[in-house]
């Protein structure tokens, strides 16, 4: 299962003063922005994370290992709730862990499995170990010694 976390802000923008016109186009261009990329990724065949599968992945620690720091501080929370109140299915869906900050959204959710016995895998497997990896290391320059075993002249 991949993961994608939407975020919607930039700590290296700097925030600049905007008069009231363009602030309210600004906001529904950003707004509008958020909602296509929703349904770009709906038709990507991506979904959005839900409780039961972010109750599913903490308790698996799928890929919490990895080293990754959020600054809650620098997310815009008034552009994702806003969308989030335009559409309350997505809402719903989304765990209330982060309801009003990001949308998680992931590709695959099931085991793949395969039968049969994969021969021309397994030839390609032995034709890499047996041929291509001998031969890209005949093609390398040789390693110089050590200065302790390189004898002086």
């Amino acid at each position: 299962m991949r993961a994608i976390a939407v975020t919607v802000a930039n700590p290296a923008w700097t925030c600049v003063p905007v008069p009231a016109p363009y602030a309210r186009e600004l906001d529904a261009l950003t707004a509008g922005f958020v909602a296509d990329f929703c349904r770009l990724m709906s038709d990507a065949h991506f979904a959005p994370l839900d409780q039961a599968e972010w109750d599913v992945a903490q308790a698996e620690q799928f890929l919490f290992t990895l080293p990754c720091k959020i600054k809650w501080t620098k997310l815009d929370r008034t552009l994702v709730t806003s969308v989030l109140d335009r559409n309350p299915d997505l809402r719903r869906a989304i765990p209330w862990q982060f309801n009003d900050s990001l949308v998680v959204f992931h590709r695959g959710g099931g085991v793949a499995t395969a039968t049969g016995r994969f021969i021309p895998d397994k030839a390609d497997m032995l034709v890499q170990m047996w041929v291509v990896e001998p031969w890209a290391q005949v093609g390398h320059a040789p390693t110089p010694l050590p200065p302790a075993l390189n004898p002086q002249p």
